[in-house]
């Protein structure tokens, strides 16, 4: 049998994240689950076959650097990302502070995934 497809899947909490996670390794996907916090990524690795948990705070280049090329040495290269984590600050447009802004993940993880 060839080697399962890999997907990342981000912000993996226990709503959407968790349901993306259940969706995709019911597709014969082998899922590599990130969160910041372990506690739901270890209940779904431990539940669903072939699904494996890695703490990564996307918002840290370095931390998303290593992640990638920990599933890239562990379980290959993966076929697809869903980017679920997520992030902001309340307020208007004007009241939030600049660097709220560029705090978005979402060029790191295309760039590290792609090269």
């Amino acid at each position: 049998m060839p080697d399962k497809p890999i997907a990342i899947v981000t912000g993996v909490g226990p709503g959407t994240g968790s349901a993306i996670v259940r969706r995709f390794a019911a597709e014969g996907f082998r899922v590599i689950a990130l969160a910041r916090s372990p506690d739901r990524i270890r209940a779904l690795e431990q539940e669903l076959p072939d699904t494996h948990a890695m703490i990564c705070d996307v918002s840290s280049e370095r931390q998303v650097a290593d992640a990638v090329a920990d599933v890239r040495n562990r379980y290959g290269s993966p076929k697809l990302l869903i980017h679920n984590a997520v992030g902001g600050g309340w307020g208007t447009f004007l009241e939030i502070e600049p660097q709220m802004l560029r705090l978005s993940p979402n060029f790191r993880w295309s760039r590290q995934c792609v090269t």
